[in-house]
């Protein structure tokens, strides 16, 4: 069990511990080394609020409406309840904000997936491209074509 001592002794020189508070360190200091190292974090959608979607990561994150997919999500009551990766892109924890942003780790992926293709199709496959060369005539009538 985690907790997190917040006074060595009252008056009666108990010790006074909060669980909960020290669950909300440890979740502050996962999104702060997340923010850091840019690597997601994964949290619930516990709420839709007018702006986008509340994520809960041990502390309320916020996820915009604009960030949460790659193109606009006309309903977002379809996300409530579920798991979600997000990357965090704004951390102030003096106001306890956290602005998180899906789309940021949609992009990342589709970029791995692209390069992935990328070279497994330029490995895989020994095709030659065949190149038709022009007549002089043609030449001509192209290039006088794109002065015109």
């Amino acid at each position: 069990m985690d907790a997190l001592v917040l006074t060595k002794e009252d008056q009666d020189g108990r010790l006074i511990i909060s669980k909960k508070r020290a669950r909300f360190e440890k979740a502050w200091r996962r999104i702060e080394a997340a923010a850091e190292s840019g690597e997601p974090v994964e949290g619930t959608v516990i709420e839709v609020v007018k702006g986008g979607l509340i994520i809960d990561l041990g502390v309320r994150g916020f996820l915009p409406a604009s960030l949460v997919d790659i193109r606009r999500v006309p309903n977002l009551d379809e996300y409530m309840g579920t798991q979600i990766e997000c990357k965090v892109i704004e951390l102030n924890r003096s106001r306890n904000n956290v602005v998180l942003s899906r789309r940021a780790v949609l992009e990342e992926e589709r970029r791995r997936s692209a390069s992935r293709s990328s070279i497994g199709s330029s490995r895989g496959s020994s095709s030659r491209a065949r190149f038709r060369t022009s007549s002089t005539s043609e030449r001509s009538s192209t290039s006088t074509a794109s002065t015109a």
